[in-house]
C-alpha cells in the first residue's frame, strides 16, 4: 500500500514542487523527485527507467487529479 500522508509530507517539504513563486529550476525539481522516489522504491537506482515511467505515470495522475477537482 501507498503511504499517501508521508509522499504528502515530503512534498511539502521541498518547495521547489510546489511554490510557483520559486524560479523554475528543473535539476532542482529532478532532484527532488529522486529523492521522494528513492524514500518509495527500494531498487530505485537499479530500476531506475522503469521506476521512472512509474513515477512519471504517478504523476500524472496526481496533477491531473488536482486541476480535474479544483
Amino acid at each position: 500500500m501507498f503511504a499517501t500522508e508521508r509522499f504528502i509530507i515530503e512534498v511539502q517539504n521541498r518547495v521547489c514542487l510546489w511554490d510557483s513563486r520559486e524560479k523554475p529550476d528543473r535539476t532542482a525539481k529532478k532532484r527532488a523527485w529522486e529523492e521522494i522516489a528513492k524514500l518509495f522504491f527500494d531498487s530505485w537506482d537499479s530500476e531506475m527507467e522503469t521506476k521512472q515511467r512509474e513515477l512519471g505515470e504517478f504523476i500524472t495522475l496526481l496533477i491531473f487529479h488536482r486541476y480535474k477537482y479544483k
